[in-house]
């Protein structure tokens, strides 16, 4: 689907900005660009465009829609600091369309992530806007001068933050009291980042030993979803060989790792959209349909990670490829073998990852 309005694709000198999407709201717009004293507000809307999200670059779009009007405002006279934090919180590139103001007037106006063509996103639901100010405050708190290098990272780890301290709430106001014999009794945080490290001091008792009080660091940074194609016409599965800085770090050498796709799953994103979404990013596969594997604790004694599991049936004919997202730095080189062919790379010791041998013991033990 091509929208039939041109727009310049090539970088723009315009220094008006067009803001949708929760990004549009009076609380944002006052909290975060409103302290130079220069900018000017003023409500607009695009024609023959719609906001929406795209589940898979977690990112607001513009994608056409005849018909349709986005309602936003335009930003004026911003600096090049303020437009340096508008694009890394968009993440994306920019292009200019032509906005109309309430008063009738029309302006040239830059937009971020003006899409073509609908069929390359998964539009989803984003953020609520009261979630959306909680990551851009974390976010800009982080990194005030948005230095590009890392911004993505940054960006999910502030995500990440938010949506587990808005967890913490909606686990508080249950009114369920902590079970005995353990009981949290100071929470501090060490870190916030990707990954959010706390210190736990606990009150403990049990297994024959009086109550006694113990502290332990915890490592958070969400639960991971995992997912191995399997083809019953032809007894094959996918697998998918990746770069695990784990691996490097430890080893300081190569560092590929062989096991099924698996990623991150967002805490407001059903876990089936999350192996749909994964699927087509590391191996361009459709996963028709899901037979989940018992859940577990990657390391309950240091992480809060969960892992759900699936064996997802599939077409295997002409699988494979080098896939990932360029934009996050991820490349997946995806192949598929038989099961007995997968088996052996398992007791070669080339399948070194715990969702890896989870998954192929399971299947092979399960096929029927």
């Amino acid at each position: 689907m091509t929208h039939g309005t041109s727009h310049d694709l090539s970088s723009s000198r315009s220094r008006v900005v067009f803001l949708h999407g929760f990004l549009s709201s009076a609380e944002v717009v006052s909290k975060f660009f409103l302290n130079e004293r220069s900018i000017r507000v003023t409500k607009a809307s695009v024609k023959d465009f719609d906001s929406a999200y795209d589940h898979v670059t977690e990112r607001l779009v513009l994608v056409p829609c005849r018909g349709k009007e986005t309602h936003g405002v335009i930003l004026e006279g911003a600096s090049s600091l303020t437009i340096n934090r508008i694009s890394e919180v968009y993440r994306g590139e920019s292009c200019e369309l032509n906005s109309q103001l309430d008063d009738g007037r029309r302006k040239r106006v830059l937009c971020f992530n003006v899409i073509d063509h609908v069929q390359k996103i998964d539009l989803g639901v984003g953020p609520s806007e009261k979630l959306a100010i909680d990551i851009l405050e974390r976010y800009l708190f982080d990194n005030p001068t948005c230095a590009p290098y890392s911004r993505d990272r940054r960006w999910k780890g502030a995500m990440l933050h938010c949506l587990q301290r808005v967890m913490r709430k909606e686990e508080k106001s249950t009114g369920e009291s902590l079970s005995l014999p353990e009981q949290a009794i100071e929470i501090e945080p060490i870190f916030r980042g990707y990954l959010s490290v706390d210190d736990l001091k606990m009150r403990v008792e049990g297994l024959g030993l009086p109550e006694r009080e113990v502290r332990r660091s915890v490592a958070s940074w969400g639960d991971m979803v995992f997912v191995l194609p399997y083809d019953p016409a032809s007894r094959r599965v996918l697998l998918i060989k990746q770069f695990r800085p784990g691996k490097f770090m430890r080893e300081n050498g190569p560092a590929l790792c062989v096991g099924p796709i698996g990623g991150r799953r967002d805490r407001e994103e059903a876990i089936a959209e999350t192996v749909k979404r994964e699927a087509l990013e590391e191996a361009g596969l459709e996963i028709q349909r899901l037979h989940g594997l018992p859940g577990y604790y990657t390391s309950p004694g240091l992480s809060t990670e969960h892992v759900f599991g699936f064996i997802g049936e599939a077409n295997l004919a002409g699988a494979g490829g080098t896939y990932g997202l360029k934009w996050e730095g991820e490349e997946t080189n995806a192949f598929a073998v038989s099961l007995n062919e997968a088996m052996q790379l398992v007791a070669n010791g080339d399948v070194e990852t715990s969702h890896g041998l989870i998954s192929l013991l399971y299947l092979a033990h399960h096929e029927e």
